[in-house]
């Protein structure tokens, strides 16, 4: 069965790799200073906290469903060519572009160091998405058998709110915990069965109105509690945050609610549909190589993390030159597998 393409989700998946562009070209957020540049760039990184949720929440509405379209073993094997695949060539890439721009030696590195440096993701902190990217693909077979259960899905998405996103937190915050070991629990699982659950049952507008309010909550919770203990301590308080915390499960399912409720038919013409799907086939891509892109921008460019220009302007110029990269290299057979 051919599973119809949803121009929607295309549009908030490019929206979510540009919003990751936006966190990383705003990376000051590690390095406190109290400068206005400094508040501005935790302010983003606040704002657009939603992108790495919303990823999630897509591949649980693209893939829990996907008994419906091919077999267990097609899932698993899509799913080692289009991410294990290309998370191994492109952290052996980002090894020697990192070694051969002077940003990282091996000096002294063993054959096993330097795989435990990629499986570790030493080598580009960035591609730590992977680890629970991996785990939610392993669990989602399960969450398949479940696709039509949505009570079962819902009892899971809570538990997971009640164990992963909310006790921890109080925990950082008061030292409370309760320690308890679930199984269908841990990571950003959250994210796989919310995203499903809320494609298949679109919130009424009460609803909706309410999510906004805890979402908008969740975001000044985040950037007022982090700004006042880092303040006080005089270096980056990371007490809070985690993408699985209540706070960034709030403010992220309400931005993917507002997006998915957007009548982006009156927005963008149907003529360009095409070309949203073609952006979107080039995201994964684009999160792949990003990273280079801002390397040599940083080297041959020597911009300050601090420049208002590298915060802003240069998310949308690392965005098109990654873009480019990727849409020549998918039109290369057999290259195009290295971008998923």
């Amino acid at each position: 069965m051919t599973k119809k393409r949803d121009v929607k989700l295309d549009i908030i998946n490019v929206l979510a790799i540009l919003a990751v562009v936006t966190l990383h070209h705003n990376g000051l957020t590690y390095h406190y200073d109290d400068s206005p540049a400094w508040v501005s760039s935790f302010a983003a990184d606040c704002v657009f906290y939603w992108a790495v949720p919303v990823f999630f929440m897509l591949s649980g509405v693209n893939l829990i469903g996907y008994r419906e379209r091919y077999s267990n073993k097609e899932y698993a094997v899509k799913r080692i060519q289009r991410a294990v695949f290309p998370f191994l060539f492109w952290s052996l890439a980002m090894l020697g572009l990192k070694y051969a721009l002077g940003f990282l030696s091996l000096e002294g590195e063993t054959f096993g160091s330097v795989v435990k440096m990629i499986l570790t993701y030493k080598v580009e902190s960035v591609y730590w998405f992977f680890g629970p990217l991996f785990a939610a693909y392993l669990v989602i077979p399960v969450l398949s058998v479940l696709r039509n259960d949505h009570k079962i899905l819902l009892y899971i998405t809570v538990l997971n709110f009640i164990f992963v996103s909310l006790i921890p937190i109080l925990k950082a915050m008061f030292g409370f915990y309760w320690t308890l070991d679930v199984p269908v629990t841990g990571g950003l699982l959250i994210y796989v069965t919310a995203g499903y659950l809320l494609k298949m049952h679109n919130p009424p507008l009460k609803a909706r109105i309410l999510i906004y309010i805890t979402g908008i909550a969740g975001l000044l919770f985040r950037f007022i509690y982090t700004y006042v203990k880092t303040k006080e301590a005089g270096e980056l308080d990371s007490t809070i945050k985690s993408y699985g915390a209540f706070h960034a499960v709030f403010f992220s399912i309400a931005v993917f609610v507002f997006l998915m409720n957007i009548k982006w038919e009156d927005i963008i013409p149907e003529r360009f549909n095409s070309l949203i799907t073609e952006l979107s086939g080039c995201s994964f891509g684009i999160f792949l190589i990003h990273r280079i892109v801002m390397l040599c921008e940083q080297k041959y460019m020597e911009f300050d993390i601090h420049s208002i220009y590298w915060r802003t302007i240069m998310i949308f110029v690392t965005y098109f030159i990654s873009l480019v990269i990727v849409y020549i290299i998918r039109k290369i057979p057999y290259l195009r597998r290295i971008m998923g």
